[in-house]
C-alpha cells in the first residue's frame, strides 16, 4: 500500500510541473478568418488548437494545416507552436517530375526533388506563428501582423511577414 500511495504522490508531483496552455484566445477577434492585404498571403483561419492556410487565389482550398499549442495569449498577441503539414499538390509533383525528366540544370533538379518531398502529403514541419494586432486600419478592418519562424533544431528562424484584415468585434 505505501508503494502505491508512493507513486501516486509522485505522480501528483510531476503533474503540477507540466506546463498547461491556454485553451482559448483572450481576444476573440483572433478567432474571425484573416482576410490577406496581399496577393501573395491567403486567407488563415486559427483556433487554440490548429491554423488552416489557404490558397492565395482561392480560400476554398487549403494548403497547409496544423496541430498547434498556444504558447503567449494576450490581447493584442498570440503565438502558437504548429506541426504543419504541407497538403499533397498534384500540380506542383507532376510540374516536379517534368523538371526531373527535361533538365540537367542542378538547381532545377534540386528544386524540383525537394517540391517532390514538401507536396507528398507526409511532409511536416513544426513553426511558430505569431499575431499582433497592429492598428485600426479602416473602419471596418483592424490590421493584424503574421510572423512565421521555422524551426530546424536549435535554430529558429524567421521566414515571412504577412498582414491580414479582420472586422473588429461589435460591442
Amino acid at each position: 500500500m505505501k508503494k502505491i500511495l508512493s507513486v501516486f504522490i509522485l505522480f501528483l508531483s510531476a503533474c503540477s510541473f507540466i506546463q498547461t496552455y491556454d485553451t482559448e484566445f483572450k481576444n476573440p477577434v483572433f478567432y474571425q478568418p484573416l482576410e490577406p492585404l496581399s496577393k501573395i498571403a491567403g486567407y488563415t483561419y486559427l483556433t487554440p488548437t490548429s491554423i488552416d492556410l489557404r490558397e492565395p487565389n482561392d480560400k476554398n482550398k487549403t494548403y497547409q494545416k496544423g496541430k498547434c499549442q498556444l504558447i503567449e495569449n494576450t490581447e493584442g498577441f498570440i503565438k502558437l507552436l504548429c506541426h504543419i503539414n504541407f497538403i499533397r499538390d498534384e500540380k506542383i509533383i507532376d510540374n516536379a517530375i517534368y523538371s526531373l525528366k527535361t533538365t540537367d540544370n542542378p538547381i532545377i533538379k534540386r528544386s524540383a526533388e525537394q517540391d517532390l518531398i514538401v507536396y507528398s502529403g507526409n511532409y511536416y514541419e513544426n513553426m511558430y506563428y505569431t499575431y499582433t494586432i497592429k492598428e485600426l486600419f479602416f473602419d471596418y478592418c483592424v490590421k493584424i501582423e503574421q510572423n512565421v519562424y521555422e524551426i530546424k533544431g536549435e535554430h529558429i528562424r524567421k521566414v515571412s511577414t504577412a498582414y491580414f484584415c479582420t472586422p473588429p468585434l461589435k460591442n
